[in-house]
């Protein structure tokens, strides 16, 4: 069993979770690691038919709200590889964290809700 999720899987648990917390207020969202915050999702360099979910410094907040809809949004986009070919992604699409034009090894592995904010919880991964 690979423990990695796919876009499918992400969007599932944070609808689990819930992306609002008891005040109905939206909860912010960031990666496990250096208090980076999720970005966009590219085709991932490692291989295109693969996403990647980029990451930025601690610059702005961002919303676990805004994050679900841009993973629904990538079910309906086509991406196009970092040295071309057009790829449409599905729930079954294994997501990387990386930037555009990155290969980096390291996945999505969870999601942990503490209330008021939600942790995307990450892994190195051989590919």
């Amino acid at each position: 069993m690979n423990e990695q999720l796919t876009l499918g899987e992400i969007i599932e648990q944070l609808q689990t979770v819930g992306v609002r917390s008891e005040t109905n207020e939206p909860k912010s969202i960031q990666y496990d690691f250096a208090y980076l915050q999720p970005t966009y999702l590219s085709s991932w360099r490692g291989d295109y038919s693969q996403l990647s979910l980029g990451y930025e410094e601690n610059s702005r907040e961002c919303l676990a709200t805004n994050l679900l809809q841009n993973l629904k949004l990538g079910l309906e986009e086509t991406f196009t590889g970092w040295k071309g070919g057009e790829y449409k992604m599905d729930e079954n699409t294994k997501v990387w964290v990386a930037n555009a034009g990155e290969s980096a090894n390291t996945g999505i592995v969870g999601i942990r809700d503490e209330g008021y904010r939600i942790i995307i919880e990450t892994k190195y991964f051989e590919y």
